[in-house]
């Protein structure tokens, strides 16, 4: 997505910015996924989900959807925010975006969505944490926005400890 704004010389320049799902994972912890990394949104029933045993909490399961097996993640744990841990939505329902890195797929189990929001690319800070990207400060909100890195997400996903239970 792109924006105009003016020059100092009254040139009208397009202004690029890049498009992110705002999801809430905690009722005061946001996240804004790049909507490039996106597939789909799915509302499941908590009965279509198979957990595997032996794995890190963070990976819930494995779901049929269409006829293709797709691990369902807690974004939550992954980021090893506090209260994490239990069902993420409603008891009978969750919500899971699919996130897509090169062919591959992962849901990310989310509480809510928030809708898209567009930042120009100059506006993202560096973040500490390994599995986000970035940050964007939002107006007048006085937390920033962290940006959820869905390479770093497939990556963690290779490491030898998820499978093992032992993080």
């Amino acid at each position: 997505m792109s924006g105009f704004c003016v020059n100092q010389t009254g040139w009208i320049l397009e202004r690029m910015t890049v498009d992110f799902f705002q999801v809430e994972l905690e009722p005061d912890w946001r996240v804004a996924i790049p909507l490039e990394h996106t597939a789909e949104v799915l509302s499941l029933a908590w009965s279509e989900l198979c957990p595997i045993p032996g794995l890190t909490p963070a990976l819930l399961g494995i779901s049929n959807q269409r006829g293709r097996l797709l691990w369902m993640l807690d974004l939550g744990l992954v980021l090893n925010l506090p209260g994490c841990g239990e069902r993420v939505g409603s008891p009978e329902k969750s919500t899971a975006i699919v996130l897509t890195q090169g062919g591959l797929r992962v849901a990310g189990v989310v509480k809510a969505l928030k809708g898209i929001v567009s930042f120009d690319p100059q506006e993202i800070q560096p973040h500490t944490h390994p599995c986000l990207t970035g940050q964007v400060l939002q107006g007048t909100t006085p937390f920033p926005l962290p940006i959820l890195s869905v390479e770093r997400i497939f990556q963690w996903l290779q490491e030898p400890t998820v499978l093992t239970g032992l993080v």
